[in-house]
């Protein structure tokens, strides 16, 4: 038993240098680009090994349905647009948002690499029209706009949109946040209404529990259920009973 698990270990960890070597990183039937000055080095192994967002994947593998259109806020590379556009190809509609604006050509390189389009908007998420800071970090996954981030490289000015118009125009009916601590914000300035399922990374580590308990109480109060069954560690699954 023991001789095999080393046996996979030491298959998975060459395959992951060969990854590294030939610049692309496999995940299910998608293929995303490692050459790009936005990837820091820990970067790029952790998509070669496949350790990135698979809490993510896999609810959205779970709950993803033809009829459902996305907006996803934190895009990052587009690796879970990518996805999603694998799972359901006549998905009604997914647009990514992404703040920082080095990943934008990398979101459509990766675009390009699995054939597959979806919307992509470079600005901020608010309440409203206008400008916020954004402070990028080595790790692009740690940039934020919440104002603790201590570990920005470089801060920037970057435009704001009013996420209730887009979710109007889109006819959004599935969130999914990932944006490292700006949820205690913009969360309970989101008019919820339309919304049947979201997909949450939540930050205590930065917000706080105290802050992490208001962004669900927000989202309970608008009639979301939390899926405990489904979420794991500090990603949530909640859904609107039919």
């Amino acid at each position: 038993m023991q001789m095999t698990q080393n046996y996979k270990n030491a298959k998975r960890a060459w395959e992951t240098l060969v990854s590294l070597e030939e610049n692309i990183a496999s995940s299910h039937t998608c293929n995303f680009t490692l050459d790009h000055i936005a990837l820091s080095p820990f970067m790029k192994f952790r998509l070669a090994k496949g350790a990135y967002e698979s809490n993510e994947l896999k609810l959205l593998a779970s709950n993803l349905e033809q009829d459902d259109c996305v907006i996803e806020l934190g895009a990052g590379i587009g690796y879970i647009a990518c996805h999603a556009m694998q799972f359901q190809p006549q998905l009604k509609g997914y647009t990514a948002v992404e703040a920082n604006p080095s990943l934008i050509s990398l979101i459509q390189k990766n675009q390009n690499l699995n054939q597959t389009s979806f919307n992509t908007i470079h600005g901020i998420a608010c309440a409203e029209d206008g400008k916020a800071q954004f402070g990028i970090t080595e790790d692009f996954w740690a940039s934020s706009t919440y104002r603790a981030n201590t570990d920005a490289v470089e801060t920037i000015s970057v435009n704001t949109f009013d996420l209730n118009k887009l979710i109007d125009r889109e006819t959004a009916n599935f969130l999914i946040l990932d944006i490292e601590g700006g949820e205690l914000e913009l969360v309970p300035q989101i008019n919820l209404s339309k919304i049947t399922k979201v997909i949450i990374e939540l930050h205590p580590s930065i917000i706080g529990n105290g802050g992490s308990s208001k962004v669900i109480r927000h989202l309970l109060d608008s009639g979301l259920n939390m899926d405990l069954r489904q979420s794991k560690a500090d990603i949530f699954y909640f859904e609107r009973d039919n």
